[in-house]
């Protein structure tokens, strides 16, 4: 044999082949985790209210009852009247205006809340009725936990009592 054919190294065979297959299987693996994950999530879910009428006051018993305040009427709007187009004409020299008067606001007189309509009636009773199906399910999912959590103590213990019992027996060969 030649000298310089002993220093060559010869190549193994299906290195290409499995260097190809690990990168394949990486991914793949890659691909499952990421779509995955992705699958899984959800949007969270939006909550919208919507408030008709405001709530009742309610009359407090304390000492020193908070004063109720009552929402400021909305505006009414004013119907839209055409002005009409001047005449021309020559006008005299403007008298002074005289000075108002400062006027003071009257009070307004304190309005009765509204009457609660048929539609307001459906939608609180629509409201009550979710509000309890979400009470229920806090309770069940609060007795679900607390099951869970008991079944797990109960696991605990009877794990630690193999393991001693256990443990017992090896010491009882021993000796």
């Amino acid at each position: 044999m030649p000298m310089h054919l002993e220093h060559l190294e010869r190549e193994e065979p299906g290195t290409h082949s499995s260097a190809v297959l690990a990168i394949l299987v990486h991914v793949l693996l890659f691909a499952v985790l990421f779509f995955g994950v992705h699958w899984q999530s959800r949007p969270p879910e939006t909550v919208t209210v919507e408030l008709w009428v405001p709530p009742p006051a309610v009359e407090r018993t304390e000492a020193n009852p908070a004063p109720v305040v009552e929402p400021a009427p909305l505006p009414k709007p004013e119907p839209k009247v055409a002005e009409p187009k001047p005449e021309i004409a020559i006008k005299a020299k403007p008298e002074p205006k005289p000075k108002p008067k400062p006027v003071k606001p009257k009070p307004e007189p304190i309005k009765p809340a509204p009457q609660v309509r048929p539609r307001d009636e459906e939608l609180q009773k629509k409201m009550r009725d979710e509000l309890a199906r979400e009470q229920n399910s806090l309770k069940f999912d609060r007795e679900r936990q607390y099951i869970k959590d008991q079944l797990t103590r109960e696991q605990a213990a009877t794990q630690k009592n193999a393991l001693s019992g256990y443990a017992d027996k090896i010491k009882a060969k021993v000796k």
